[in-house]
């Protein structure tokens, strides 16, 4: 499987009073900056049969960004295995669910996604920490897990906007 991690782009600062945590959006400035990443995010993936969103409105609306770019995601799933807290196990038991797909987008959020690459690539500590609207591709078979996991690439959401701008061939 080739698993694509991304954290959910630049949300409303937590501890706002105008949003309870749960339901901070993201910025425009957050929505401009994953559009924009999201065309370099187009040309460097394979597309992948569904997108297994956090239900967090900053999550969502990073999915959905994600979604339009990519034009041709079957489905776009909300589950509670990526809420904020997600342990490790839990986002390999959704994954299972999802053993036929050959390409998988899951979005959610720090420190849970790093924590979660890190378990997969066989660490017991967090290894780097994804950036607001970061990706990276982790190719793994579901009948191995921790350390079975291979780290193709990691993606700053400045290098998928450079990505975009790139001329094709």
């Amino acid at each position: 499987m080739k698993l694509h991690i991304l954290r959910h782009a630049i949300a409303v600062e937590r501890g706002s009073s105008d949003y309870p945590n749960d339901d901070r959006p993201l910025t425009r400035e957050g929505i401009r900056r994953m559009k924009r990443a999201s065309k370099g995010l187009r040309r460097i993936i394979e597309r992948p049969q569904v997108i297994l969103t956090s239900p967090m409105k900053r999550a969502y609306q990073t999915a959905e960004i994600a979604a339009c770019a990519l034009k041709s995601v079957r489905r776009l799933a909300v589950v509670t295995e990526l809420l904020p807290g997600a342990r490790p196990k839990e986002i390999v038991r959704l994954l299972f669910e999802h053993k036929d797909c050959a390409s998988l987008l899951i979005v959610g959020h720090e420190p849970d996604l790093s924590l979660f690459i890190s378990y997969l690539l066989g660490s017991r500590k967090g290894v780097f920490l994804l950036k607001k609207g970061g990706l990276c591709r982790v190719d793994l078979s579901l009948g191995k897990t921790r350390g079975k996991a291979e780290l193709v690439w990691y993606l700053t959401p400045k290098l998928l906007s450079m990505l975009a701008a790139r001329p094709s061939k």
